[in-house]
């Protein structure tokens, strides 16, 4: 698999002096055959290098015309979404809500048949909760937080510098054949997303996590893509620990530029923040998600 014509070419200068045209599919098999004691690890950073420098930046920007253009995504400032959750950890299922601004503002409320998790985030501070009060959340429990942020503001990150990109390689998700990014930021680790080779949707974002001694992979794979106001959404997740099942969100709805305050980022407030349109009584949307003995309402 190749890429179109505005991704496809790299120069690479061999060992004589001779630059030489790559296309992704011979990278390596030409450099071998034209220089057989070229060592293959220089070969391989050489490819990755070059593609990097040239062609990152044409790269992203197709990944952004494939979810609506660069004004369209530019344009989202919040998003709302509502959906059901399957945990195939413990066996359970329940409701999943998230509230999402941009300069990192996320707050993720869950309710399950016999437990609640809500997470936030506001800036530079993490917060979590199982139904019982909020406590800070640190390390790698806030790392989390960040990292499921960034990947539900995908594609939004790669329009300004948040991140430092480099190109990883191909990888293959689900018979899928994917291009894969390594995304670093400060404040957060890095996280590898995996765009589908043809459509340049993003269908798999992965981070590694330290736990104890060792390290774990949390993955989430993104499907069923629709257009919600012109912008590209998935409407199926499902999430992975060390390569096991471990929940699917099923989305029922999104709701671009909702009127969210920002006090739902606060976990003192929380629970008593109200969302709605103080312009007029019309009310076209509303939902209602239910948290032990609270509501969080979204009207406009």
């Amino acid at each position: 698999t190749s890429f179109t014509a505005s991704t496809r070419n790299s120069f690479v200068y061999l060992p004589c002096g001779i630059p030489f045209i790559l296309t992704p599919p011979s990278w390596y098999f030409v450099i071998r055959l034209w220089c057989p004691l070229y060592p293959s690890y220089l070969i391989l950073s050489t490819v990755k290098s070059a593609y990097s420098a040239e062609n990152i930046q044409s790269f992203t920007a197709e990944i952004i015309s494939a979810y609506g253009g660069k004004s369209a995504v530019e344009n989202v400032r919040s998003v709302y979404m509502k959906g059901k959750i399957r945990a195939f950890a413990f066996d359970d299922k329940g409701t999943y809500v998230y509230y999402l601004k941009r300069r990192r503002k996320l707050r993720v409320d869950i309710k399950y048949t016999r437990s609640t998790e809500e997470r936030i985030l506001g800036g530079n501070k993490g917060y979590e909760s199982s139904g019982a009060g909020f406590y800070s959340a640190s390390g790698d429990r806030y790392l989390a937080i960040v990292y499921q942020y960034e990947q539900l503001d995908l594609p939004y990150g790669l329009l300004n510098d948040t991140y430092r990109i480099t190109y990883e390689g191909r990888a293959d998700v689900n018979g899928i054949k994917a291009q894969v990014l390594r995304l670093s930021s400060t404040g957060g680790l890095p996280v590898k997303i995996y765009v589908d080779a043809k459509n340049f949707f993003i269908i798999k974002t992965s981070c590694n996590f330290r736990m104890g001694t060792g390290m774990v992979t949390l993955s989430s794979e993104f499907s069923d893509f629709r257009r919600v106001q012109g912008i590209v959404f998935p409407y199926m997740m499902t999430n992975f620990a060390a390569g096991q099942k471990i929940a699917e969100i099923a989305v029922e709805g999104y709701e671009i530029n909702a009127d969210i305050e920002d006090s739902i980022f606060q976990p003192a407030r929380a629970s008593d923040s109200l969302l709605q349109d103080p312009r007029t009584h019309s009310r076209r949307f509303r939902v209602a998600c239910q948290l032990g003995q609270r509501s969080y309402i979204r009207i406009s």
